[in-house]
């Protein structure tokens, strides 16, 4: 049974893929020469994860177009999201062109406007097959002559079966794999983030203040998300923090303004210290470069963990398929998971009960904190 379900599956995905393929044949012909290529629009939308993860594949655009301009096309989704603007370092691009808000005409003419030889889509995993056509479309509108990159990476097909049997790539390897399956090299990719003095300083000096500049005694903990359905649940979060404080860490607590109320409630001691609201998605990132390990739920601080060294317990919730936004698999970083529920691969932002989420008990994210600890400390 499980060999018919794979090979529906891995149908459903080839046919997919052969009529994004034969669209893109039809539509744009295939550059022989990366010299001659001057002109490249990238187009990669989402908020800070889907943005980090995208960090290496830009890397390597920039590696085999060395004097192209690069400029990236990107919507973070709100202006409350940290866009990519925000994290790649200027050696990377030539402008950012964020079009929230801007009309398609306005955009259109734009890019038209710019003569580009070269569109790029690093799509979104969950992108499906009509959104890419569409993009390929306006690819073809704007006078683009060469374009590549479209790709179905999720069917809904069979969930269950590709939840027990098929490992994902994880979001940055697929983009790697993107490039690389259209010529690119890949054999340097890096993350190259944004320098801000500026940032480090107000960072600097609050840690000062506080006592917190040895990272050997502090712990973060990331106790929100923008995804209901991610958030491990705050009873399980206070005996953590209550465990860690008891024996003379400092906690380090981030999250947004709304997650502030619930940080109250973890306040066990002056040993704990709130961050929520108070930092900016940058400073958070400066914040947990003074941590030993980050303690998380699947959330865009979790990638601003990793990004910037800092070792990774995560909480993830069933909802959506195991691996695609785990953070690297570097023989550091934990990753907790419950699958085993009737109700796993619901895809649902909001749930009455999270059981997925209550079954990952304090004691198995302590037992493996203290693994890291022991190791970084």
């Amino acid at each position: 049974m499980d060999f018919i379900l794979n090979l529906l599956v891995r149908s459903d995905y080839s046919f997919r893929n052969f009529i994004l393929f034969t669209v893109q044949k039809i539509l744009f012909s295939k550059s022989s020469d990366n010299h001659r290529i001057n002109r490249i629009i990238v187009f990669r939308t989402g908020s800070i994860g889907d943005s980090i993860c995208a960090l290496p594949a830009l890397s390597v655009i920039r590696k085999n177009f060395p004097s192209a301009q690069i400029d990236i096309l990107t919507n973070a989704g709100s202006e409350n999201f940290v866009s990519l603007d925000k994290l790649i370092d200027r050696s990377q691009f030539n402008a950012i062109i964020n079009y929230l808000g801007m009309s398609k005409k306005l955009l259109a003419a734009e890019l038209k406007e710019n003569k580009y030889d070269l569109f790029i889509e690093l799509p979104q995993y969950d992108a499906s097959l009509i959104k890419q056509i569409k993009a390929m479309l306006f690819a073809k509108f704007i006078g683009v002559k060469h374009a590549f990159g479209w790709r179905v990476s999720q069917t809904f097909v069979f969930k269950k079966f590709q939840e027990r049997r098929i490992k994902f790539t994880n979001e940055r390897d697929r983009l790697l794999a993107i490039l690389q399956d259209n010529g690119l090299s890949i054999s340097d990719s890096s993350y190259i983030v944004a320098n801000n003095s500026a940032v480090e300083q107000v960072v600097a000096d609050i840690f000062k203040k506080n006592n917190l500049t040895d990272k050997t005694h502090n712990i973060g903990v990331v106790i929100g998300s923008k995804v209901e359905r991610n958030k491990w649940p705050i009873d399980h979060f206070k005996q953590l923090v209550k465990h860690y404080s008891d024996r003379n860490f400092n906690l380090l607590i981030f999250g947004g303004k709304d997650d502030a109320a619930n940080a109250d409630a973890l306040m066990f001691g002056n040993n704990v210290f709130n961050f929520c609201g108070r930092f900016s998605p940058l400073e958070t990132a400066e914040a947990m470069k003074f941590c030993s390990v980050v303690i998380t739920n699947d959330t865009g601080p979790m990638h601003l963990a990793y990004l910037y060294h800092s070792p990774v317990v995560a909480m993830f919730s069933a909802r959506d398929f195991p691996y695609k936004w785990y953070p690297p698999e570097d023989g550091i970083n934990k990753v907790f998971r419950s699958g085993a529920i009737a109700c796993s691969i619901c895809f649902k932002r909001e749930c009455f009960d999270n059981i997925c989420m209550k079954k990952i008990t304090p004691g198995e994210v302590i037992e493996a904190a203290d693994v890291i600890l022991n190791k970084t400390n």
